[in-house]
């Protein structure tokens, strides 16, 4: 059966860069990729 599901990343880009070091644009925009994928693999 086909699913549709939203995935809603809200949270804050000082908080992403002082934890990865990295854009905060960057981190936001990889949690939704990665879960995705892992998703699919299951």
């Amino acid at each position: 059966k086909e699913r549709t599901y939203y995935i809603y990343n809200n949270c804050s880009h000082q908080a992403a860069y002082e934890e990865t070091g990295a854009q905060g644009v960057s981190y936001t925009t990889g949690v939704p990729a990665t879960i995705g994928a892992m998703m699919f693999m299951q």
